[in-house]
């Protein structure tokens, strides 16, 4: 058994990057993760990470031993459920990986009734933004929205989000509103920034069968559409964020709609397996408690008042 913890704290710290959050995951002391990856490295009689004051990587060596360590784990899971399963009741825990403002509005508030329809899973929720490319190992369930590259796998278009684009009433009072695609490169603009596009993102607007791109200069950068929304309403610059975080700001007046004859282009709500072959009884269980439960309507909510509302009054 001290096999098994050795090879779980190993892979929990290649999951989350750090060993001091891989203690507080694994709710060991920070001495004790050390001394685990110590005695797996002398057992293999192999050096897994390079270590230093600013990161964690892989060595070559590492990196073969870890589909192997990941594969271990995932063996012994499946035969623990498969003894807890006699009742015919999944067990067993599910990660679950989702953009940080999108889980949180949309699969958080779901976790209780699924714990009730299933109390034998537990559920793992990590919440972070790091693009569409980006394929994270060690998670079983993955919402993503944006084209998903790994198609192979099993994925399920949820709906179809739709970004806008907002700034606050204060901003445009002093600033002005932007006419046209064109006029938005004279303003401050606060962009997206992901693993795939750390300088912020590129805009892409469309008119009926029409688009134009925009590289806008960055006046702040985000990972979060949370904090993107926060910084619009307190009048930072303008912002293209999912509706379904800004319906609110926008029905109470906080945010206005820019250029709702450009709106930006649609994307894809996806949520995607994230391992091929077998899937746990687990696993499937939420998968499918999901995909059931999710309600998209409220992607599509129309704007409560656009730029054009502002300037007819």
């Amino acid at each position: 058994m001290t096999q098994i913890v050795e090879l779980m704290v190993f892979t929990t710290i290649v999951d989350v990057g750090s060993m001091s959050r891989a203690a507080t995951r694994l709710r060991l002391s920070p001495a004790m993760v050390t001394m685990h990856l110590a005695r797996l490295e002398a057992n293999l009689n192999a050096k897994l990470l390079n270590r230093s004051t600013r990161r964690l990587e892989l060595t070559d060596q590492g990196r073969l031993f870890l589909s192997h360590a990941r594969g271990i784990l995932e063996a012994v899971t499946a035969a623990e459920a498969a003894m807890r399963e006699a009742d015919g009741r999944p067990t067993g825990r599910v990660r679950i990986d989702a953009p940080a403002s999108l889980g949180r509005r949309l699969i958080l508030p779901l976790i209780p009734a699924c714990r009730q329809a299933y109390p034998g899973i537990v559920i793992d929720l990590s919440l972070g933004d790091r693009g569409t490319l980006y394929r994270p190992d060690g998670f079983d369930i993955i919402l993503r929205v944006g084209t998903v590259p790994d198609m192979a796998r099993t994925t399920i278009k949820l709906g179809t989000g739709q970004l806008q684009l907002v700034a606050s009433p204060g901003y445009l009072a002093r600033r002005g509103c932007p006419r046209t695609p064109e006029e938005l490169n004279d303003h401050d603009c606060i962009l997206y920034s992901s693993v795939e596009s750390p300088g912020g993102n590129r805009w892409r607007l469309t008119r009926g069968g029409a688009s134009t791109w925009l590289r806008p200069k960055p006046a702040l950068t985000f990972n979060d559409g949370a904090a993107m929304t926060e910084a619009a309403i307190a009048g930072a610059g303008i912002a293209q964020i999912l509706n379904i975080l800004v319906a609110e700001p926008v029905a109470d007046g906080h945010l206005v709609v820019l250029l709702p004859d450009w709106p930006p282009a649609p994307s894809p709500v996806t949520l995607t397996l994230g391992r091929d072959g077998e899937v746990p009884a687990a696993v499937k269980a939420v998968f499918d408690f999901l995909t059931d439960h999710l309600r998209w309507d409220s992607l599509t909510m129309p704007p409560a008042s656009t730029s054009a509302d502002i300037a007819s009054s």
